[in-house]
């Protein structure tokens, strides 16, 4: 492809535009730029307000790090459509930034507004067994490795759905997940986690 094709696109355009004058190209990283364009929201943050918005920089060491949360009045969240709510029990995790932070939402607020940067699954539905498994997993070296496998194939690492949806976790019992993952699971983790 790079070759037969890529090498060769101001004469490919010429050719198949009938176009003989001079074609201008951007520079690699204003198109980067261009295409992540988002309208900013961080004129409407305050310390308190309608419902707490969570950042990437606020999901540490398998926990949402309450003291740096910022809020956001209801109707900026319902007016961006790239803002998703949360529920406690979900489970988020940061996908661009740093990557593959994972933690679970707790009972502290009814819903939780999550920055563009963060995915999340509707862990809420699951039982209590099923969803500490998981947020195990996700903190363990196996979860955190093929989160960052995934997202190192991008050409800006970030993670995407189907990296998520194609992750691997075993289905262990709860007393056997504890077990296994407390020997993958990195000390910060671990902390946060079992004590």
């Amino acid at each position: 492809l790079w070759l037969k094709q890529k090498l060769w696109i101001p004469e490919l355009i010429s050719k198949e535009l009938k176009y003989s004058g001079k074609i201008l190209f951007t520079e690699h990283h204003e198109s980067h730029a261009a295409s992540a364009f988002y309208p900013s929201i961080a004129q409407y943050y305050s310390l308190d307000g309608d419902m707490p918005f969570v950042r990437v920089a606020d999901v540490v060491n398998a926990q949402l790090v309450q003291e740096n949360l910022l809020f956001l009045p209801k109707g900026i969240v319902e007016q961006f459509k790239t803002i998703r709510i949360g529920r406690p029990g979900d489970i988020i995790i940061t996908k661009g930034g740093t990557v593959g932070n994972a933690a679970l939402l707790p009972e502290i607020y009814p819903e939780y507004a999550l920055s563009r940067d963060i995915i999340y699954i509707k862990s809420s539905k699951l039982s209590e067994e099923q969803r500490t498994s998981l947020l195990l997993f996700l903190n363990s070296k196996l979860g955190i490795f093929q989160l960052i496998r995934g997202a190192s194939q991008q050409i800006q690492p970030h993670l995407t759905f189907p990296i998520i949806r194609n992750l691997l976790v075993p289905k262990l019992p709860i007393k056997s997940a504890v077990v296994f993952y407390n020997e993958a699971l990195n000390e910060d983790a671990k902390s946060r986690l079992f004590y």
